[in-house]
């Protein structure tokens, strides 16, 4: 299945320098290595190319409020934004995920570190 790039999508150039992760359905670029915060469980900040359901759909994990985060192509869901005053932070999943490590496209490792 293909989909067509929304023209405001953020590209990062495919090449041996830049490390990032693409969603899993639609090859859409969502956030590069360098903005992980923990690793596992792919805390991260500085996302791209993602939108969140609307304020109806709101949860609560641990007493903070969190939104389901999806990719902007696909409308997949591919994480969780956490919200609050003093920050964006977004837990993404990792099965949702491809990492780009510079020569070519592998599945997102998991917590235990595999595929």
């Amino acid at each position: 299945m293909s989909f067509v790039d929304s023209p405001d999508n953020v590209r990062y150039e495919m090449n041996d320098q830049n490390r990032f992760y693409l969603c899993r359905h639609c090859r859409n670029h969502i956030v590069t290595k360098n903005n992980l915060i923990r690793y596992p469980g792919y805390l991260c900040e500085n996302v791209v190319n993602v939108g969140m359901d609307p304020v109806r759909t709101w949860r609560y994990l641990d007493d903070v409020a969190v939104l389901n985060v999806r990719c902007n192509d696909c409308h997949r869901h591919i994480g969780e934004r956490f919200y609050t005053t003093a920050e964006r932070r977004y837990l993404l999943h990792p099965d949702e995920l491809l990492y780009w490590d510079g020569s070519r496209l592998h599945p997102a490792p998991t917590q235990n570190g595999t595929a």
